[in-house]
């Protein structure tokens, strides 16, 4: 069985197809919780002008653990746009578990989108917009933390009403 995912972006529609999911644990509950993410894939599509430009795109695709165990896995496209201020990355993040869908949207520096090791030290703070399931009405953050070494992980403080 295979799922599809739909996203829209500045240049269209991208419809993404991937194994159904399957998890090894069961999903988290609204409250708080950290999952370590593992990347399987990321993917940059260079739009109008070659090389970095307005409307360029990564679409990261990561596993979703909690003590080594899979509980889900996420879905993000960040689109690029230019600013005064230095460019920035807009995004929309999906993650799936097995109970529900938790949606969160929010906006990064750029770095340089085409490099897959761009993260960068810190913190990128992002809204959740929405939810199905356990995580209908959901609302509160999704904080994507990457430490210096490197390692990221990510907390998600979800209230449910």
């Amino acid at each position: 069985m295979r799922t599809l995912w739909l996203a829209a972006t500045t240049a269209g529609m991208l419809l993404w197809t991937g194994p159904a999911l399957t998890q090894d644990a069961a999903g988290p509950s609204c409250g708080s919780f950290v999952v370590t993410p593992q990347v399987d894939d990321i993917d940059f599509v260079d739009e109008g002008a070659r090389g970095k430009s307005p409307g360029d795109f990564r679409l990261v695709e990561s596993d979703l653990m909690i003590d080594g165990n899979r509980v889900g896995k996420s879905y993000i496209t960040g689109t690029l746009v230019p600013s005064d201020s230095g460019d920035v990355m807009t995004g929309t993040a999906i993650a799936k578990f097995p109970n529900g869908t938790i949606v969160a949207i929010g906006m990064a520096h750029a770095g340089n989108p085409q490099d897959e090791a761009h993260y960068q030290e810190g913190e990128i703070v992002a809204a959740v917009v929405g939810g199905t399931g356990a995580f209908a009405n959901a609302k509160g953050t999704v904080t994507a933390k990457t430490s210096k070494d490197g390692k990221r992980k990510t907390v998600y403080d979800i209230h449910c009403d």
